[in-house]
């Protein structure tokens, strides 16, 4: 995969809705894979898109991670904040890839198993 086509895929949900939707992200930097899984994290992300499940462009700017991790690994209510147009970058990274979840921006490299993602 070229620097170019590294376009992965996020649940996240509506700021004042609370409806799922999902993000397009260009991954930027290194991305920790873990060992058994097809979920991936990485520091930072260009939001390119937001969009509906059912694959229609949302009018919404903005949305928030439906989940996001402390280093102590620890899910925290402060979530971040997905802007169309805009570079989001986690607090942290964590390497260990056999955690499944952890800090860092959470995506997938396929739509679809991020609109299954639960």
């Amino acid at each position: 995969m070229s620097a170019k086509d590294r376009i992965g895929w996020k649940k996240a949900v509506a700021l004042k809705s609370a409806r799922q939707l999902i993000v397009k992200l260009k991954i930027i930097g290194k991305v920790v894979s873990p060992y058994d899984d097809d979920k991936h994290r990485c520091l930072k992300a260009k939001v390119l898109g937001i969009y509906y499940l059912n694959g229609t462009r949302s009018p919404a700017r903005t949305c928030v991670s439906a989940c996001y991790y402390t280093s102590d690994e620890i899910p925290k209510r402060e979530r971040l904040h997905y802007t169309v147009g805009k570079v989001v970058t986690a607090d942290g990274l964590n390497l260990n890839r056999s955690r499944r979840c952890g800090q860092g921006i959470n995506f997938f490299w396929d739509r679809k198993r991020a609109e299954r993602y639960t």
